[in-house]
């Protein structure tokens, strides 16, 4: 977590996905503070709720309480009108040049 928290800086919008390695690093987030963290992992939004100095953008949709996440239709297309400088993504699987 703290490699990928060295490539943030502040003021900069991040993504985290719902998956636990990319939510590890929400712990990290408040010493790099001005930010803007978009997610669909509900960890990392009770984590970084209420922090002053995160703009915390949490992406709607169906609760999976399997990934702790929100998933679907809402989700995609709020997360498709947003722009970030950092996205981190964690994968289950790699397969030749594709993560699943």
């Amino acid at each position: 977590a703290m490699a990928a928290v060295a490539m943030i800086e502040p003021g900069q919008t991040v993504i985290i996905d719902d998956g636990s390695t990319a939510g590890g690093i929400a712990a990290h987030l408040a010493e790099l503070r001005p930010l803007t963290v978009i997610t669909n992992n509900l960890a990392v939004i009770q984590e970084l709720s209420g922090l002053s100095g995160i703009t915390l953008i949490a992406l709607g949709g169906h609760y999976s309480k399997k990934f702790h996440g929100f998933f679907g239709l809402i989700a995609e297309e709020t997360l498709r009108s947003l722009r970030a400088d950092v996205a981190f993504l964690s994968s289950s699987a790699i397969y030749g040049a594709a993560a699943f």
